[in-house]
């Protein structure tokens, strides 16, 4: 695949690795055929002078996943704000990102082909109505686990609101949520340069989600 890449002058692929094969509830890593496979990928690329822009977490379910992976647990909004979800990812992230590669005796970090890095592919992210309702479309998650999230979430609403002396207004969510995901991508940031990593650093929006 590489030598067909290469004769189409492809510069640079993105991969986004499915976490849920090679992790663990707490976002330890788990070595095993699918990290080797990508290993073994990432040092083929750094000889062949091709980037790769990786994010290190998918997020999704398949059929070769742990079932005690750390994204397992959590709804995919959930991942922004669950306090076990997020410790996890930042462990994770800083588990992945320093490990050596047997194939080049590197740090991932440290490999010549890694160009930028990307948290999570395509995050979703909870409205208002997800306080009270049901507005997000699962994506897969066991509806208890939504319920269980939708829960935290109202908890931290109110704790905020509480804190600042406001109403329950949906306004006042969208500013709520923009301290969530501030806070969501200093930890996660925080995790990745903590490593000694230095390269760009992406965090993506996905879908419609209000404000």
């Amino acid at each position: 695949d590489l030598d067909h890449l290469q004769r189409m002058g492809v510069e640079a692929i993105r991969i986004h690795v499915f976490d849920r094969e090679i992790s663990d509830a707490a976002g330890n890593l788990k070595h095993n055929e699918h990290l080797d496979l990508l290993l073994y990928l990432v040092d083929q690329c750094s000889r062949r002078g091709t980037y790769m822009v990786l994010t290190p977490i998918a997020w999704w379910p398949g059929p070769n996943q742990r079932p005690d992976a750390f994204s397992a647990q959590t709804s995919k909004p959930g991942m922004m704000f669950v306090p076990e979800g997020r410790a996890a990812a930042a462990r994770y992230l800083g588990q992945f990102l320093t490990q050596r590669n047997p194939y080049s005796g590197r740090a991932l970090k440290d490999e010549p082909c890694l160009g930028a890095l990307e948290v999570m592919n395509e995050p979703t992210y909870f409205v208002y109505g997800d306080l009270y309702a049901e507005s997000y479309v699962p994506q897969g998650e066991p509806p208890a686990q939504l319920a269980r999230d939708r829960a935290t979430l109202r908890t931290a609403w109110s704790a905020w609101r509480q804190s600042h002396g406001l109403p329950d207004n949906p306004a006042m969510f969208a500013v709520f949520r923009y301290g969530q995901m501030r806070a969501y991508i200093r930890e996660m940031v925080g995790a990745i340069r903590a490593t000694g990593a230095r390269q760009p650093i992406a965090i993506s929006y996905f879908g419609v989600n209000g404000d």
